[in-house]
């Protein structure tokens, strides 16, 4: 199978994420479970083509000591890979159904870095149950649905063998804030279609003053549309 320049960056990003995540746990494992002065069972890979290795516990640990020595931790670079992946837009897509305004869209969306630790600290979190509430008012259909399908394979490791709940909602990860800034203003502008200008415009003004509520643009005057 012949594969695009793009296809193959994303690809091999996706292990190189794998493989510090791979680490992080492990290191994890070491630090929380393992017993020294023996060997454990490590199994590793994709639920489709898995492999068991047995390894000595404590020449793993200084085996990753050595290679991560002086370096940003596994598990901070593991969430910065992350949030590089998300920087693509599309890399790896075929470009075969267009839509000029919906392109636009999934530019910015497929841009919004997730998965970002800082200083130690994750910048995401699961969804308080008012916010679950409300998100399921405005779209009980959408937020509501069942997910993940059984047949679903994350890509995103920081998801393997994890479970937040039954509905698409309760897999939601929601930004805190950056140094207890509100996360919109980080935007440098919001796109809308123009009947929702209005309510848009309202909606900013509750949570900055006019001065420095981020402008609110039409989608139709855009020229990219």
């Amino acid at each position: 199978m012949h594969l695009s320049l793009g296809q193959t960056l994303v690809i091999q990003l996706i292990d190189a994420m794998c493989l510090i995540d791979r680490i992080a746990r492990t290191k994890q494992f070491i630090e929380s479970t393992a017993t020294s002065r023996s060997r454990q069972n490590f199994q590793f890979g994709f639920s489709n083509r898995q492999k068991l290795f047995s390894l000595d516990v404590d020449e793993l640990q200084r085996s990753i000591e050595g290679i991560t020595y002086a370096i940003t931790p596994p598990e901070m670079l593991s969430l910065t890979l992350e949030g590089v992946m998300n920087l693509f837009d599309f890399a790896d897509a075929d470009h075969t159904r267009e839509n000029s305004a919906l392109k636009y869209y999934r530019q910015r969306e497929w841009r919004i870095a997730g998965n970002v630790g800082r200083m130690g600290e994750e910048l995401t979190g699961l969804p308080s149950s008012a916010l679950i509430e409300r998100l399921l008012e405005l779209g009980a259909e959408f937020f509501g649905r069942g997910f993940p399908k059984e047949e679903v394979v994350f890509t995103n490791s920081s998801l393997n063998n994890r479970s937040f709940g039954k509905r698409l909602v309760d897999w939601l990860f929601v930004y805190q804030g950056v140094d207890e800034r509100h996360i919109i203003g980080a935007a440098r502008r919001v796109v809308v279609p123009r009947e929702a200008m209005e309510a848009a415009t309202s909606i900013l003004a509750k949570h900055f003053k006019k001065s420095s509520a981020p402008p609110v643009v039409a989608i139709e005057d855009l020229s990219s549309s």
